[in-house]
């Protein structure tokens, strides 16, 4: 397996990119995308727990 890594990784992107991390993320069907309202200039944190997924979005 790959080695655990422990940090931060922030990325720049549009918001099309969050809602596929996001459907990733939370294993959710991919008919979902469009129904993710990620605002432009917005903050979106996923925090890797154990083995799931949390999310926080936020302006």
């Amino acid at each position: 397996g790959l080695p655990e890594r422990r940090g931060r990784l922030v990325a720049v992107t549009h918001p099309a990119v969050v809602r596929a991390a996001v459907l990733t993320a939370l294993e959710a069907p991919p008919k979902s995308f469009w129904r993710i309202d990620i605002a432009p200039v917005s903050r979106t944190v996923m925090h890797y727990r154990g083995h799931a997924w949390t999310l926080r979005s936020g302006r």
